[in-house]
């Protein structure tokens, strides 16, 4: 039997554009493929304050960040059984990283993502060989949707 998807549940995105909202699903498809990674995942676009309040809070960082993944813990929580954990990611990163690294909030937006998902995954970049991993994982996800380093998403 084939196993469920994985799939992401917007939350707070109503300021998030169209195209992203399906790159979303593309990415978390993708990721699905690469990893194996099933179940349902939350992604909160969140302002940078917000995100600097998760940060201080959970990572103990007073600072605003790209994004954190926070894995669903072994107990559950009463949570759905089917949720894989929840991802935070601050719009207002996406833009300006993705103008200063030149490629454009889509493919930082799917970097962002498939990072996030990863981590969910079990992927960690604590060292060299997991940070190798994790960068070959995220490389070979978005070459997988038309997204390299010089290019936006393919249609």
């Amino acid at each position: 039997m084939k196993r469920a998807a994985l799939t992401l549940d917007l939350v707070d995105a109503q300021d998030l554009p169209e195209p992203l909202r399906a790159l979303a699903t593309r990415v978390a498809a993708a990721v699905a493929d690469t990893s194996g990674l099933r179940g349902t995942a939350a992604l909160r676009i969140c302002s940078d304050a917000e995100m600097q309040q998760l940060n201080r809070q959970f990572r103990h960082v007073d600072k605003a960040t790209d994004v954190l993944a926070f894995p669903a813990d072994a107990a559950g929580s009463g949570r759905d059984p089917k949720s894989i954990g929840d991802v935070a990611l601050s719009y207002e990163r996406v833009v300006v990283q993705g103008r200063a690294h030149g490629h454009g909030p889509e493919r930082e937006f799917a970097y962002l993502v498939t990072h996030a998902l990863l981590h969910l995954a079990g992927f960690m970049h604590d060292n060299a060989p997991d940070y190798r991993r994790m960068r070959c994982a995220e490389e070979e996800i978005l070459a997988s949707i038309g997204l390299t380093r010089d290019q936006t998403a393919a249609a």
